[in-house]
């Protein structure tokens, strides 16, 4: 990633830190409700700056541009998970606005991305994210002592700094004896922007443009279910055919009158019959939307895809390959003092 990217990047967050001697992560297991919960916090979060330099001294060691590794753990049960909820808190445990949170991701260190040779990011919530639920007939598999890591970027716009904030994030998984047994799913990505260890951030000329990037999967399956994320005056994002230029689904930001992105749209593909059949091989395609009424360029926006992907054959699930740089860079990004 270049210094320009560093330093845009640097403007859109915060120096945010954990409180020495107070933060914490906490998992807790609660097999009568079906629950994982994982706690993080407290957090002292001080207002967004536009002083870079002063940004820059009160970053720690544990953070990738911005983001802050609120700490790793091994997952404590093997389940299928279906639901997760989140909650952002204050010091007194009252609920604060989720837009004090610019995105929270839960990485999985010992399983691959669908698309990407990377390490897989299966929950993330962005600042218009709703809490996530699958149908009750399927699940994303979990297993006892796979390494999860929390990473979290802050956006205080509050103006004063914040003292003692929290998140958790409750995790609800289906019975073992359901019947008939759910399906197996597995989260999709697909990135316009994608850079392994590096930002995931473009720019938007004054007008609008349409970023499209190409891929293709490695096995076949259904998508079940899609949604996206989006920066402020975000349209939308899409999933095309590549080579036949068919629209597989199409989601679009939920915005105010000043094109500030308030949700996304999501889309249950499966209602009738199992979803889009995707092919391994087969050429997609990924289009973003953005509108910028601006004279200026808007830049590090993001433009996501998240799909639910049942597997034809979960057992056929990509593996990490510890030789792959993209891997390797991917790797570093998330283990800053890593040698």
């Amino acid at each position: 990633m270049s210094l320009l990217h560093l330093l845009a990047a640097l403007l859109l967050t915060t120096g945010a830190r954990h409180d020495p001697g107070r933060a914490s992560l906490t998992v807790t297991v609660d097999s009568a409700r079906r629950e994982v919960v994982v706690s993080a916090g407290p957090f002292v979060i001080p207002p967004r700056q536009a002083d870079t330099a002063a940004m820059a001294m009160d970053m720690d060691q544990s953070m990738r541009n911005g983001e802050i590794e609120a700490g790793r753990f091994p997952w404590p049960v093997s389940r299928l998970f279906r639901a997760v909820e989140l909650e952002v808190t204050d010091s007194l445990g009252r609920p604060l606005p989720r837009r004090l949170l610019h995105h929270l991701n839960l990485i999985n260190f010992d399983r691959r991305q669908l698309i990407y040779p990377m390490v897989e990011r299966f929950i993330g919530f962005g600042q218009e994210t709703e809490d996530i639920a699958l149908p009750r007939t399927a699940g994303l598999p979990l297993a006892q002592g796979q390494r999860i890591g929390l990473y979290v970027m802050w956006d205080n716009g509050t103006g004063h700094e914040l003292d003692g904030i929290s998140v958790r994030l409750t995790f609800h998984w289906l019975p073992r004896n359901q019947q008939p047994p759910p399906l197996t799913v597995l989260p999709l990505i697909a990135d316009a922007h994608e850079v392994a260890g590096g930002s995931d951030g473009f720019s938007v000329p004054p007008g609008g443009s349409v970023t499209t990037v190409a891929f293709t999967l490695p096995l076949s399956g259904h998508l079940l279910g899609a949604t996206g994320h989006l920066h402020d005056h975000g349209l939308w994002v899409r999933l095309e055919d590549a080579e036949t230029g068919k629209v597989i689904v199409t989601v679009e930001a939920k915005r105010d009158s000043a094109g500030r992105v308030l949700g996304m749209a999501r889309h249950l593909l499966a209602l009738r019959g199992e979803g889009p059949h995707l092919r391994a091989g087969h050429g997609y395609r990924l289009a973003v939307a953005y509108d910028n009424p601006t004279a200026d360029t808007l830049r590090e926006v993001m433009g996501f895809l998240y799909g639910a992907f049942v597997p034809d054959v979960p057992g056929d699930w990509p593996t990490l390959d510890p030789t792959d740089a993209d891997y390797l860079r991917d790797l570093a990004s998330l283990e800053p003092n890593r040698p």
